[in-house]
């Protein structure tokens, strides 16, 4: 059986979260992960950025503009699968936008820098 270990990215630096990994799953705006010994452990924000079989490796990919994005995934689909309109969605939206306008300012004073 392929146990993975599991490093979490954010903000360029990477740690070691996880060991003998057996399971994951997305919950709303957090990764389930679930060892060997059925010990779970949440990750928060956070999506797949590559998974290595051959390595046992399992990298995460962590930053505040993915937590937003899932949790606007997640009501989405709940209203699609409840076919309810829900009026969070928008709401959900306009962070998204927001966090992305962020990130694209803090990318350009950085550009501008260097």
């Amino acid at each position: 059986m392929c146990e993975l270990k599991v490093s979490l990215k954010e903000d360029g630096k990477s740690v070691e979260v996880a060991q003998d990994v057996i399971y994951v799953k997305l919950s709303e705006q957090n990764l389930i992960l679930r060892d060997v010994l059925g010990s779970s452990k949440i990750v928060e924000g956070a999506l797949v950025e590559e998974l290595d079989i051959s390595k046992e490796s399992l990298i995460l990919l962590k930053s505040p503009l993915l937590t937003k994005v899932a949790r606007f995934l997640s009501i989405l689909n709940a209203s699609i699968s409840t076919r309810r309109y829900d009026q969070s969605i928008e709401a959900a939206w306009e962070d998204v936008k927001a966090e992305g306008d962020r990130c694209i300012r803090e990318a350009w004073k950085m550009g501008r820098k260097g």
